[in-house]
């Protein structure tokens, strides 16, 4: 009898072993994780391809530079770049046209933090990209996306330093459409 007994406590006891260690909600959330991650994978990789897209375009474009230092030595500085020649304007037989702007890194020192801001321009100049550093890190990042017959953009990401991505597309008119994107963070490992 006390084998039966004992048998059958052991029993129980499996069970409830068992159902301790089935699977969690928490651990039914894990394919969720892992689906956030590669979309903000797939959202992060698009961004930075457009973003060295831009950058390869800009290099190419860039002829000369005028630097700015702030007023009475300050730790203002900015440097604009330029497509072209270093003459104010480019000559085409009878016409002239201006050289474009391509670049323009502004170096700024507030509350003993170096903020940079970098701006890059296309060829019909129009802003396509910003970038923003704290102490050489980036911490947020703009890329405009237009179409050739329009100067306003049609489509916009946001990167903000965190993990965040945001896509943003306009369509027929002013209906927006916007994704957002973030890279998940592991949940906190439970206490045994």
């Amino acid at each position: 009898m006390w084998l039966f007994l004992l048998g059958s406590g052991f029993s129980v006891l499996a069970q409830s072993k068992a159902e301790v260690l089935s699977p969690s909600p928490d651990a039914a959330a894990l394919p969720d994780l892992t689906a956030a991650h590669a979309r903000y994978a797939a959202a992060h990789d698009s961004l930075l391809r457009l973003v060295a897209d831009v950058h390869v375009r800009s290099e190419a474009r860039m002829g000369v530079f005028k630097v700015s230092q702030g007023t009475f030595g300050g730790p203002h500085r900015r440097v604009k770049s330029y497509a072209g020649t270093s003459s104010p304007v480019i000559s085409y037989g009878d016409s002239q046209k201006p050289i474009a702007l391509v670049r323009q890194q502004t170096v700024k020192r507030r509350f003993g933090v170096e903020i940079e801001k970098v701006k890059y321009y296309d060829a019909k100049g129009r802003k396509v990209l910003v970038e923003q550093f704290e102490d050489h890190q980036l911490t947020r990042m703009l890329l405009l996306e237009y179409t050739e017959q329009f100067n306003t953009p049609t489509a916009n990401w946001l990167f903000v330093h965190g993990d965040y991505v945001v896509h943003t597309s306009r369509t027929g008119g002013a209906r927006k459409k916007s994704s957002y994107y973030f890279m998940p963070q592991a949940s906190p490992a439970s206490p045994n």
